[in-house]
């Protein structure tokens, strides 16, 4: 689709960094940005459905910080060759995405 289509902007939505692998969405992110020639438009969250967060052993509670950590994780790793980060819920061992 993105090969006969120049002038069409592509949206995604993975809205719960919170509960998915960081360096996995950060990836897919990049390979989909990529491949429609730097068209991709990321909208990502924090979740808010407890149910969810329980079925994969997330703490609910601490949503906020996940999300706030993980984004940091995911534009360091699209920006910085071999990402070196310890935080609270990530680490990152030369992490490089480009």
């Amino acid at each position: 689709m993105m090969a006969h289509s120049a002038g069409v902007r592509v949206s995604a939505m993975k809205p719960e960094i919170t509960t998915a692998k960081v360096s996995v969405t950060a990836k897919a992110a990049l390979s989909v940005h990529v491949l429609s020639g730097e068209r991709l438009i990321l909208g990502v969250g924090a979740g808010y459905l407890k149910p969810e967060f329980d079925a994969l052993g997330v703490d609910f509670d601490e949503r906020n910080e996940l999300f706030d950590e993980g984004l940091v994780a995911m534009k360091r790793a699209w920006a910085e060759d071999g990402v070196e980060m310890t935080g609270r819920h990530f680490e990152a061992r030369g992490h490089t995405m480009l």
